[in-house]
């Protein structure tokens, strides 16, 4: 056979491979949901290397291509991106119990306790007045220790809560450090079970002090109900701990299995969830600012107009601070603090 009937052969072959391919998967569609619309990617990879800086402004520049919902391949994940405010508002609102797959707590009566941390801040950076602040730094810390006030500030005395506030904050670091690192298991969940960066190997290792620090503040707040006979005193409130553990005992007498293991993860959800992402939208807000002096000074003057110069920010002035409100939204439209969430299930 001479090389022109061989290159001819080669290439009928193909196309005939390429059309019995596209009629097996065309008949295999039939009578399925047909799929949004989206970029090619690569076999494998898919989109992953054409992922830029930028997510949130690729993803807007897709939307004026593929419409307002299209679909991206992410490794071996199918994902689904929506920008229209009516899409939005069907998969978060009125369809959330199908997408969310999840019930977020919610903590009740500790206003004085968010006042009380907040409080001891403002002090601390008056009295640094005129010296270099790390925003970031100062914001987390802050954000932790509202949040450990929230949960069990009424528990255990103020030395001994800094001491494992302080413990908390070491483990609670590399905890979120190692949650933001970019995993290949994320994206390839056929390579989770290697742990090629050992990303899970190090998080198991770190839960067990974390787990340590929870037990013996539970223990705690256990001990105090039972020499008060199941009631918390009433100094300062119910902290959202002893609220949990209320739930647990009702639970119990009705049979249920909520217990010390769902109180623990609930604990670690809103510790995590509540302190490195608000801490990083809060540097961001502050260097946009910064960078923008002219809004800077109208952010000012709101607060002057809304709260006074010599007055204490309450949580009451938060809805009449228009202009700082579209600060923020826009801070978060610039720079999503995680703009590859996990996925609803």
């Amino acid at each position: 056979m001479d090389e022109l009937a061989l290159a001819a052969l080669t290439v009928f072959s193909l196309l005939a491979s390429v059309l019995c391919y596209s009629w097996i998967f065309k008949k295999s569609r039939k009578g399925t949901t047909p799929c949004s619309p989206g970029p090619l990617g690569l076999p494998i990879l898919g989109y992953l290397p054409f992922l830029q800086l930028n997510l949130h402004h690729q993803f807007a520049e897709l939307a004026k291509k593929y419409g307002p919902i299209y679909k991206l391949q992410l490794g071996s994940k199918h994902s689904i991106v929506i920008s229209s405010p009516a899409l939005i508002k069907e998969v978060v609102r009125d369809q959330d119990t199908i997408f969310a797959n999840r019930n977020p707590p919610i903590a009740a009566a500790s206003y004085a306790l968010r006042k009380e941390e907040v409080a001891k801040v403002v002090r601390d950076v008056n009295l640094k007045l005129g010296k270099p602040i790390e925003i970031g730094e100062l914001v987390f810390l802050t954000e932790l220790n509202v949040i450990l006030s929230l949960l069990w500030g009424g528990t255990i005395d103020e030395q001994k809560r800094d001491k494992l506030g302080a413990q908390f904050r070491d483990k609670m670091l590399k905890l979120v450090d190692l949650l933001g690192k970019p995993n290949v298991s994320d994206f390839f969940p056929v390579l989770a079970k290697f742990d090629v960066q050992g990303i899970e190997k190090e998080t198991r290792a770190l839960m067990p002090s974390v787990e340590e620090i929870l037990d013996t503040v539970i223990d705690e707040r256990t001990k105090m109900m039972a020499a008060e006979g199941g009631e918390l005193a009433a100094e300062r409130g119910k902290d959202f701990l002893g609220i949990l553990l209320e739930l647990k005992e009702q639970k119990v007498r009705e049979g249920s299995s909520f217990g010390v293991t769902h109180i623990k993860a609930i604990l670690k959800d809103i510790i995590l969830g509540g302190t490195d992402t608000t801490a990083t939208m809060v540097e961001w807000v502050m260097a946009e600012l910064l960078h923008n002096p002219d809004e800077m000074k109208k952010v000012q003057e709101e607060l002057t107009d809304v709260v006074g110069e010599n007055n204490i920010v309450e949580e009451s002035h938060i809805t009449k601070q228009h202009y700082l409100d579209a600060v923020l939204k826009e801070t978060f439209r610039h720079h999503p603090p995680v703009p590859l969430l996990n996925p609803h299930p």
